[in-house]
């Protein structure tokens, strides 16, 4: 009896140490403390939050982060992130599944000398991969700017973005709104509005992505608003339409744009 007590006891102080363990991870200090460091040292990026929590129910949130991975050449500010997810779908042979996820106030900034030369030292001997297919319920973006730099050009933009029921069998939107400038040796040459309102349908087993949808470009080389009927505006209208079949990497695509200058049309364009 007195082995059976000791290892009913030593069984239950391990319990209650993992039950302690986990409740700590769930919380703001052991999210800071603990799990931030072991994801830092595991993707090999730097990775600092002022705030955050990640708890069992699959629930994100994130304060004051900064992300920066010199490879990609890409360096990511915001001030909040929460994500819920479906913790159970990023097990293996599954479809990770996104419930929900919000940015806002973040930057990210691109240099794309660096991503170049990162890209090619993480190619060096290794073959391409394909895209992993991820559900997205809903994701929201706000608030949230752009910068792309390569040696003296330098493209700003601030975007909000909206995606709805993104994922197999279901038919979804990608709806999104920027404003940009492109500046070259800090001197703007193009300034401009990007809309874009994308219906995209995914086959229940994910073998065919198909979209249908439009844009609208304005873009001028001075300052001013963005009217159509001003001389110095230039509008693009898109339609555009695809399939991306990923297991054979198959894309099919057609594009129509109708450019046009205080009303008057400039001409057409038809890409397949």
């Amino acid at each position: 009896m007195r082995i059976v007590e000791k290892l009913g006891l030593v069984l239950l102080v391990t319990l209650i140490v993992l039950g302690s363990l986990l409740v700590y991870l769930q919380t703001p200090h052991g999210f800071r403390h603990v799990i931030v460091p072991l994801a830092a040292k595991f993707t090999g990026v730097r990775f600092e939050v002022r705030d955050g929590m990640l708890t069992l129910a699959g629930l994100l949130y994130i304060e004051g982060f900064r992300y920066e991975d010199p490879t990609l050449g890409v360096t990511i500010d915001a001030e909040r992130l929460t994500l819920r997810a479906a913790w159970w779908s990023f097990m293996p042979g599954a479809i990770p599944r996104i419930d929900d996820l919000q940015l806002q106030q973040a930057q990210i900034l691109i240099n794309m000398t660096s991503r170049a030369s990162g890209t090619r030292e993480a190619e060096n001997g290794q073959t391409r991969t394909r895209p992993i297919l991820v559900a997205v319920e809903r994701a929201r973006l706000e608030d949230l700017t752009v910068i792309v730099e390569q040696a003296d050009h330098r493209i700003r933009g601030r975007v909000s973005a909206l995606l709805n029921r993104l994922g197999p069998g279901q038919s979804g939107n990608v709806t999104i709104r920027t404003g940009f400038l492109r500046e070259r040796k800090g001197i703007p040459d193009l300034l401009g509005t990007f809309d874009l309102n994308l219906p995209v349908e995914i086959a229940a087993d994910g073998s065919s992505i198909a979209w249908n949808g439009s844009t609208r470009l304005f873009f001028r080389t001075s300052a001013g608003e963005f009217d159509p009927t001003d001389p110095e505006v230039v509008q693009v209208e898109q339609a555009l339409a695809g399939n991306y079949q990923p297991a054979s990497q198959s894309l099919k695509a057609a594009s129509h744009l109708a450019i046009s200058r205080a009303g008057t049309k400039l001409g057409t364009i038809d890409l397949t």
